[in-house]
């Protein structure tokens, strides 16, 4: 039971409405769930319906939240279950982007 560790999840495949890829149960064990835009975690990823399951949505933080409040994992001995979840966010898909090419053009020179 990953549950009883110290243990941080990141989810990335789930971007459309009714796709998850965690266990419900396991979401509301988490002792800290992050997403990188609470609006759309309402209809996609791993907390949407949250407010219709076993969480409520206001137990998810925005990442800026989570980073004021100090609440990230700060030490290998944390022994808290922690869920990032990603659905993708438009400005954040093209940054990549433009690394991988940026990347790619260093490489190949």
């Amino acid at each position: 039971d990953v549950s009883r560790f110290g243990v941080h999840i990141t989810a990335v495949g789930a971007d459309s409405p009714g796709k998850k890829e965690l266990d419900p149960t396991l979401v509301a064990k988490a002792d800290l769930r992050v997403c990188d835009n609470l609006e759309q975690s309402r209809s996609r990823g791993e907390f949407q319906g949250c407010d219709a399951d076993i969480i409520a949505i206001s137990a998810v933080l925005n990442a800026g939240q989570a980073d004021k409040a100090r609440m990230i994992r700060g030490s290998s001995s944390d022994e808290r279950l922690t869920i990032f979840d990603t659905s993708g966010v438009a400005t954040q898909d093209v940054a990549i982007a433009r690394l991988l090419v940026d990347a790619i053009a260093a490489r190949d020179g």
